[in-house]
């Protein structure tokens, strides 16, 4: 069972040029346990009055907070990271964000099953991905996965709250240093999980950053 964690940053609208959304694939027995561990540390480690924070949010930790928790992640190879990044004056399709989003997330998640042959868990952050939004997420990637992508093997798709699943809090950390790495050019933080990446798409294909 291979599982996938998927978080967003950036937003659909207006707002910043680009649109980030990442996957951690936990593709090791062990790679979830460790990944838990690392950020349930972090929990206490990074607690200014030594309450556990509630979870970890990468966007209020300091610059080197974030590179501890970069290395600590990128020490073993129990996990890839795939990335898809999104150059938003080139995708204007007027159907509303939803389904951008479903299509965006198909885009990076087809990458994900072609690669592992294997049943696949995906996990939405629920602030991402409301319920009412799910249930056609859902259909839309088995359907394409089973018509169109050739996946023959057991595809699950939910959502959960990001402070119960800290795998979550860690594809958090991935989007966070992903959009800097486009929004500010700031490639250092991004570059300490290379070995880590799979794969990053940036999209579309041959437009992107023109």
């Amino acid at each position: 069972m291979i599982e996938v964690f998927i978080d967003e940053s950036g937003n659909q609208g207006k707002r910043g040029k680009y649109f980030i959304i990442s996957a951690v694939v936990c593709s090791e027995p062990h790679s979830k346990e460790r990944l838990k561990r690392i950020f349930k540390k972090a929990c206490l480690k990074f607690s200014e009055d030594g309450i556990p924070l509630r979870e970890i949010k990468s966007s209020s930790l300091s610059f080197e907070q974030l590179q501890t928790l970069l290395n600590k992640v990128a020490l073993r190879t129990d996990h890839e990271i795939f990335i898809m990044a999104l150059d938003k004056k080139h995708l204007k399709t007027g159907l509303g964000t939803n389904l951008d989003y479903m299509y965006l997330s198909g885009v990076l998640i087809k990458r994900i099953l072609k690669k592992y042959n294997d049943d696949i868990t995906i996990t939405f952050d629920a602030r991402d991905v409301k319920q009412t939004s799910l249930t056609s997420i859902a259909d839309y990637l088995m359907i394409k996965a089973a018509v169109d992508w050739g996946f023959t093997h057991k595809l699950e798709v939910k959502r959960k709250e990001s402070h119960l699943v800290y795998c979550l809090q860690a594809a958090d950390l991935l989007t966070h240093v992903a959009y800097r790495r486009y929004a500010d050019n700031n490639k250092h933080l991004l570059s300490i999980v290379a070995p880590r990446i799979e794969e990053i798409i940036e999209f579309p294909v041959g437009k992107f950053g023109k």
